[in-house]
C-alpha cells in the first residue's frame, strides 16, 4: 500500500510551442481576425492619407475605428450613413461660417443649436440612421472651430475633414468586405430559423396539453419581440451586405410580419381560453382544447416540419379536420356556451390560416423559385415602424445645445488653447451617448477609455522620432493598437476599448514627420479626456430619464394610444404598422424596468392587453369594410369603437361603462348571419368585462383617484 502511495505518476510530456499557442488561441479565431482586419484597414488608411498629403491622417484612421465591426454588412451600413452625416455636417459648417464670418458668439450659438438638433435626431432615428446625425453634429464642430477666426479657411478645412473621413470609410468598407468577409446571410437565416422553430415548438407543446400559464405566455411574448426586432435589425444591415438578400428584401419583411401576426393570433386565443377558464366556462375550454390537439399532432412530425411546403399542406388539412370536428363539439355544448365556442373556433381558424402563410413564406425564402407554392401576399404595404418618446428627444436636444453653448462661452472667455478640441470631443460624445439606452453608463465607459489612452500611449509617443519610415511606424504602434483593439472583442470592455483606440490615435497624431511635442500631446490627448469627463458630469446632472417613472408613464400612455390608432387610422398597411409599433414599444418598456419586478409585470400585462384589443379592432374593421351594413348600424359600430379607444386613452370609469353599453347594444343588433362581426365584438366585450385585466385595474385606480381629490392632487 505504501509503495502504491509512493509511486509517482509519469510527468505529462510538454506540448510543442505551436500546439500550446493553438490551445491558448482556441475560440479566439474570430476575435483575432477582427483585430487583424481592423489593423490592416487602419494602416492602409494612414498610408493612403500620407500619400494623398491629407492634413490629418489620424482623423482618417479614427474613422476606421468608429465604423469597425465583425460583420461586413454592419461596416457597410455604418459607413453609408456616416458618409451622409459627414456631408450634412460639412454643409452645415459652411453655412454657419457664411452667415457669421469672424463672429465667435453667433457661431457658437449656431454650433450649439446644430449640436442639439443632431443629438435629438440621433435619439429620434435609432439604429443606423442615428449615425448620420451623430456625424453631422460633430463634423460641423470639427470644421467650424478651427476656422472661427479665419473664415477664408473654412472651405479648405471642410474639404480636408470630409476627404479624411470619406477615405477612412472607403478603406474600411473595402477591407472588411474583401478580406475574409463575414456575411450576415448566415445570421439572418439563423434568426429566421430560430423564430420559426421556437414558435412551432411552443404551439406544439401548448396544443397537445393544456395551454401554458400567463407567465409562460409573457416569456413567449418577450421572445417574439426580441426575435422580431433582432431580425429587422439584421435585415436592415444585410440590405447593404448581400445582393441576393437585397432582391429578397420584400420576402424578408413579409416573413417577419407573418411571424408577428401568427404570434398575435395565438396570443388572442390564449387570452380567450384563459378568460373562459377564470369565468368557469369549463365545457367551452375543453371543447376548444380538443380542437387544438390535431394541430399539436401535426407539428410533432419532424419529417413534415422539415418540408415546409408539406407542412403548409398539412396545416390546411388540419384546418379542414378542425372545422368538421367543431360541428360535433358545438352540438354537444349548452346554448349559453355557443358564443364563447364560436369565438374561439374562429380564432383557431384564423390562426391556422396565418400559420400556413407563415410556413409558405418561409419556404419561399428557403427555396426561392423552387418553392412548390406561390408566395401568399400581405394585405397592404409591409413596413416595420418604430416610435420614440418625444420628451426624451427634446431633453437630448436641450441638454446638448445648452452644454455646448456653456462650454463654448467658457472657452472663448478663458482663451484655453485646447478648448476647441475639448468642445469637439464633448459634442461628439454627447451626440453618441444620447442615442444609447443608458447614456450615463456609456459615457462613463467612454471617459474611462479616453483617460487611459494618453497614459498607455505615452511610451509609444516618446519613440515616434525613432520611427521615420512608415513600416517602422507600423511596427512601433502595432502592439499598443493591437491591445486596445483586442479589448473591443470583449463584450464588457468593448466601449472602453473603442474609446481607448480613438484616444490613442488622437494622442499620437500620426503624420508624415513624427516628432515629440509635450504641449501638443497634452492638448490633443488630455483635452479629449476632459471633454469626456464633462459629458459624464452632464449626464449625471441632467439625466436622460432612463427607467424613471415619468418615462414609463409616457411610454405606457403611448402604448395605450395604439388602441386609438387601431380604431381610427386608415386600413391600408395598418396591421404591419400596429404590430411593429406594439413590439417596439414593448421592447422599450421592458428596457425601463427590472426583469421580474412589479412594474415589469404590470407593463407586460398592459402590452399584452393593448395588443389583443388593437389586433381585434383591425380585424373587425377589415371585415366591416367587406360587408354592406345599414347606415344606423354602421354609425353605432363606429361609436362603439370610438368609446373603446377612449377607455384606453383616459381610463375613466364613465368611459368604461359607456363602452360596455355600446358594445352590448351593437352585439344585440348583429344577427347570426354575420358571424365574423359577432366573434370580433364578443372578443372585445370579453376583454372589457374581464375584472382581472390590467385595464380593469387601471379603471379602478382612476375611480379611486376621482373619489379622493386630495390623493389625485398629490399624484
Amino acid at each position: 500500500m505504501s509503495s502504491a502511495a509512493g509511486a509517482e505518476l509519469p510527468p505529462t510530456p510538454a506540448l510543442p510551442w505551436r500546439q500550446q499557442i493553438a490551445h491558448a488561441m482556441a475560440g479566439e479565431k474570430a476575435a483575432w481576425l477582427f483585430v487583424l482586419k481592423t489593423l490592416l484597414a487602419l494602416y492602409l488608411t494612414g498610408w493612403l492619407a500620407m500619400r494623398l498629403q491629407l492634413g490629418s491622417p489620424s482623423v482618417a484612421m479614427v474613422t476606421v475605428i468608429v465604423v469597425m465591426n465583425r460583420q461586413s454588412g454592419m461596416v457597410l451600413a455604418k459607413s453609408m450613413y456616416r458618409a451622409l452625416g459627414t456631408l450634412l455636417g460639412c454643409a452645415g459648417a459652411i453655412l454657419a461660417v457664411a452667415l457669421f464670418p469672424q463672429q465667435p458668439l453667433p457661431l457658437v450659438l449656431f454650433i450649439s443649436l446644430w449640436a442639439g438638433l443632431c443629438a435629438g435626431g440621433a435619439v429620434l432615428f435609432r439604429h443606423f440612421r442615428a449615425y448620420a446625425f451623430v456625424l453631422a453634429g460633430y463634423t460641423a464642430a470639427m470644421i467650424v472651430l478651427p476656422a472661427m477666426h479665419h473664415p477664408v479657411n473654412v472651405f479648405d478645412s471642410a474639404f480636408a475633414r470630409t476627404s479624411e473621413v470619406l477615405l477612412g470609410l472607403l478603406v474600411a468598407s473595402v477591407v472588411f468586405d474583401a478580406v475574409f468577409p463575414i456575411r450576415l446571410r448566415g445570421d439572418l437565416r439563423g434568426s429566421a430559423d430560430r423564430n420559426f422553430d421556437g414558435f412551432l415548438d411552443f404551439i406544439r407543446d401548448s396544443s397537445r396539453g393544456a395551454l401554458v400559464d400567463h407567465e409562460a405566455m409573457e416569456r413567449t411574448q418577450m421572445r417574439v419581440v426580441r426575435g422580431a426586432l433582432g431580425f429587422e435589425d439584421l435585415r436592415t444591415a444585410a440590405f447593404f451586405d448581400d445582393p441576393s438578400l437585397r432582391t429578397r428584401n420584400g420576402v424578408l419583411k413579409l416573413l417577419n410580419q407573418r411571424f408577428m401576426v401568427s404570434a398575435s393570433r395565438f396570443q388572442l386565443l390564449h387570452h380567450l381560453i384563459d378568460r373562459l377558464r377564470r369565468k368557469g366556462s369549463t365545457a367551452a375550454v375543453r371543447a376548444l382544447m380538443r380542437l387544438l390537439r390535431p394541430l399539436g399532432d401535426a407539428l410533432d412530425q419532424r419529417a413534415t416540419r422539415d418540408d415546409l411546403d408539406r407542412l403548409a399542406d398539412e396545416l390546411a388539412a388540419c384546418r379542414r379536420r378542425i372545422v368538421m370536428q367543431a360541428t360535433h363539439e358545438r352540438a354537444a355544448l349548452e346554448p349559453s356556451c355557443h358564443d364563447d365556442f364560436d369565438t374561439g373556433h374562429a380564432l383557431i381558424r384564423r390562426f391556422l390560416d396565418e400559420l400556413r402563410d407563415y410556413a409558405r413564406t418561409k419556404a419561399h425564402l428557403d427555396l426561392g423559385r423552387r418553392a412548390g407554392k406561390p408566395l401568399p401576399q400581405a394585405r397592404g404595404r409591409v413596413h416595420f415602424a418604430r416610435t420614440n418618446d418625444s420628451h426624451a428627444v427634446m431633453l437630448a436636444m436641450l441638454r446638448s445645445a445648452a452644454v455646448t453653448l456653456v462650454l463654448s462661452l467658457l472657452w472663448l472667455c478663458s482663451g484655453w488653447t485646447g478648448g476647441g478640441i475639448a468642445l469637439f470631443g464633448l459634442v461628439a460624445l454627447i451626440s453618441m451617448a444620447s442615442a444609447a439606452p443608458d447614456p450615463v453608463f456609456v459615457s462613463k465607459r467612454i471617459a474611462a477609455g479616453h483617460l487611459l489612452a494618453p497614459i498607455v500611449a505615452l511610451p509609444t509617443y516618446s519613440v515616434l522620432p525613432l520611427l521615420p519610415t512608415y513600416p517602422l511606424l507600423v511596427l512601433g504602434t502595432l502592439p499598443l493598437l493591437m491591445l486596445s483593439l483586442y479589448l473591443v472583442t470583449r463584450p464588457r470592455l468593448a466601449i472602453i476599448g473603442t474609446a481607448m483606440s480613438v484616444g490613442i490615435l488622437v494622442a499620437l497624431a500620426i503624420g508624415e514627420a513624427p516628432h515629440v511635442d509635450a504641449s501638443m500631446y497634452l492638448n490633443s490627448g488630455l483635452t479629449f479626456a476632459v471633454g469626456a469627463c464633462l459629458a459624464v458630469a452632464i449626464f449625471q446632472l441632467i439625466p436622460s430619464g432612463h427607467g424613471s417613472k415619468g418615462r414609463r408613464r409616457r411610454l405606457l400612455r403611448r402604448l395605450r394610444g395604439l388602441v386609438r390608432l387601431a380604431a381610427s387610422a386608415p386600413l391600408p398597411g395598418l396591421l404591419p404598422r400596429f404590430e411593429s409599433l406594439a413590439r417596439d414599444l414593448f421592447q422599450q418598456i421592458v428596457a425601463q424596468t427590472r426583469p421580474g419586478s412589479r412594474h415589469s409585470r404590470e407593463l407586460l400585462g398592459w402590452a399584452l392587453m393593448v395588443h389583443e384589443t388593437g389586433h381585434t379592432l383591425i380585424e373587425l374593421r377589415h371585415d366591416l369594410a367587406e360587408q354592406a351594413l345599414p347606415p344606423a348600424l354602421h354609425a353605432d359600430l363606429d361609436a362603439a369603437l370610438d368609446a373603446l379607444a377612449r377607455v384606453y386613452e383616459r381610463l375613466d370609469p364613465a368611459d368604461h361603462a359607456a363602452a360596455l353599453a355600446r358594445l352590448r347594444h351593437v352585439l344585440t343588433q348583429i344577427d347570426f348571419t354575420r358571424p365574423a362581426l359577432r366573434e370580433h365584438l364578443h372578443l372585445l366585450l370579453g376583454a372589457l368585462e374581464d375584472d382581472d385585466s390590467m385595464l380593469a385595474a387601471g379603471v379602478a385606480r382612476q375611480h379611486r383617484l376621482q373619489r379622493s381629490p386630495e390623493v389625485a392632487h398629490a399624484v
